[in-house]
């Protein structure tokens, strides 16, 4: 079920949510051996995908896409709350035909990066 959330007061109907931890790890290979070694050294920035819907009222698609062009940090907002601020790492949208209204609808997946 669709729930409405917020991007720096910007509403977007989410439809998905997903993450994916990193960690900065390297492996080092032993010449004639036959395991690895590794070395931890720490992780990366928690990234979120984001799926739903925009309702351009009226430029709600523009203003996320600044936010991915200067790289300014915007506070997300759940139905659980504030969620922290990220960036907007990438967003790919594709209009949706719905006649019942006179502004455009956008289907998106958002790329976010924590802050």
């Amino acid at each position: 079920m669709a729930t409405l959330w917020s991007f720096s007061g910007v509403d977007i109907i989410i439809d998905g949510d997903a993450g994916k931890p990193q960690v900065k790890m390297s492996e080092h290979f032993i010449l004639d051996g036959t395991e690895s070694i590794f070395h931890y050294f720490g992780y990366g920035s928690d990234t979120r995908t984001l799926t739903g819907h925009i309702l351009d009222t009226p430029t709600n698609l523009d203003l996320l896409k600044g936010y991915c062009r200067t790289g300014a940090s915007g506070v997300l907002i759940s139905d659980q709350g504030v969620e922290g601020n990220y960036f907007i790492e990438s967003i790919e949208y594709n209009r949706v035909r719905d006649i019942s209204r006179t502004t455009p609808v956008w289907k998106f997946t958002m790329n976010l990066k924590q802050a």
